[in-house]
């Protein structure tokens, strides 16, 4: 599943605190080239979840800003979600759900080893009704992103993201994970993979754990 952003359609909310940019940590690259900076703002970003319409699904969206100083447990403001067929979900309809949304992109080392455990958890996940999963992509060259995809045979749902990302971020340290709770609160951020034996079991209870959350 693979979606390009556009200005013309909105995803639903979710908060992304501001964090020190990690890039002496093994297992994490930074995105964007320049100085080691810690994000100057604190932004809501519109992507709570992802409406799986099967393989041929979609959805097209954009971010919403909202001013820095948001705490980081807040809780999203009400947004509708346009789907390309031009039905509309409103945030409060989609709660409910566990998130758990990644950011990676193709040239990005630590990314690329973190998809194969990734893929086999989205394996054990997808069937669930009380989970959601989503990738950002961040990849300028978006045509590298479908060849990845089908080489690997990876079917993991992805927004191709990187226009939104570059907009509203100084700099993002990737692979990281999202971890939003049922009323569509960021309640763990995860940065870097560095091919831990017991990741799988590690995001599971930290989705468990926070699938407990209101």
């Amino acid at each position: 599943m693979y979606v390009q952003w556009s200005d013309g359609y909105v995803l639903m909310a979710v908060a992304l605190a501001a964090l020190a940019v990690l890039i002496s940590a093994r297992g994490v690259v930074l995105y964007r080239a320049g100085a080691l900076v810690a994000l100057r703002k604190l932004w809501w970003m519109v992507a709570l979840f992802v409406l799986l319409l099967g393989p041929f699904g979609f959805v097209t969206a954009r971010i919403l800003e909202k001013n820095s100083g948001t705490d980081l447990h807040a809780e999203a403001p009400p947004v509708t979600l346009v789907l390309a067929d031009g039905k509309r979900v409103s945030l409060s309809a989609l709660k409910g759900k566990t998130v758990l949304l990644d950011f990676w992109a193709t040239w990005c080392a630590p990314c690329r080893a973190e998809h194969p455990v990734f893929q086999k958890l989205y394996d054990e996940l997808k069937s669930r009704s009380d989970v959601s999963v989503i990738t950002f992509n961040v990849d300028h060259d978006v045509s590298k992103v479908a060849p990845y995809m089908a080489e690997n045979k990876y079917t993991f749902p992805v927004l191709l993201a990187s226009e939104v990302v570059d907009r509203v971020l100084d700099a993002v340290a990737i692979p990281q994970n999202w971890f939003l709770t049922k009323s569509g609160k960021l309640e763990v951020l995860q940065v870097g993979f560095n091919s831990e034996p017991d990741w799988r079991d590690k995001m599971v209870a930290k989705l468990e754990e926070v699938g407990k959350l209101p």
